[in-house]
């Protein structure tokens, strides 16, 4: 997903309840279903296109076929098949040259990938500095492979940063880490 999606890094997720809450409702491992109806696993391509039919669905209230494939860089017949599947597997209403929309059991998983996709771009851009587009990328090819439980643990870690007192901690880790990085290359 790009910078241009609008994350809001900075209060997405405020409470490790809410993190719980969204994460009981699919209670899926790294984001993919395994309820046992779904006999399909959702590769990370197709959480991506979850994704970008969430974000379309909340600025305009549907998706479209031209625009999910211009945001994710391929064609529209690729997009086409994998609406085909999402469908297929419940997680979008589909018609050829139809608006798309997410069904509830889609709004549900979408609303999973994009909350952690959100916290963790505002981990690596907010905790580990690194600025906001490469936090971003990095967000999301972690966010499909970060099982629930490491996921819980990074946003609990990330929470306890947040809402503890360490005087200067981030002005500090930012030194030391351009002063390692000069010693590293002194030697």
């Amino acid at each position: 997903m790009t910078a241009e999606n609008e994350i809001n890094t900075t209060d997405e997720v405020n409470t490790i309840d809410e993190i719980k809450t969204s994460s009981k409702k699919s209670s899926t491992k790294n984001s993919i279903p395994n309820d046992a109806e779904d006999s399909d696993k959702l590769s990370s391509t197709l959480e991506d296109y979850l994704e970008i039919i969430f974000n379309e669905e909340t600025v305009t209230g549907f998706a479209r076929t031209g625009t999910i494939a211009e945001k994710a860089n391929v064609s529209s017949s690729t997009v086409t098949s994998a609406l085909k599947s999402l469908q297929k597997m419940g997680y979008v209403n589909y018609q050829p040259y139809q608006f798309i929309k997410l069904t509830p059991k889609g709004k549900e998983l979408a609303e999973k990938i994009v909350g952690r996709h959100s916290m963790l771009t505002d981990f690596f851009h907010n905790m580990l500095q690194l600025d906001l587009e490469k936090a971003n990328k990095l967000a999301c090819g972690v966010e499909h492979i970060l099982d629930d439980e490491s996921f819980e643990q990074l946003t609990k870690f990330s929470l306890f940063l947040k809402n503890h007192s360490i005087e200067n901690w981030q002005e500090e880790y930012q030194n030391s880490s351009k002063n390692n990085t000069s010693e590293k290359t002194k030697k």
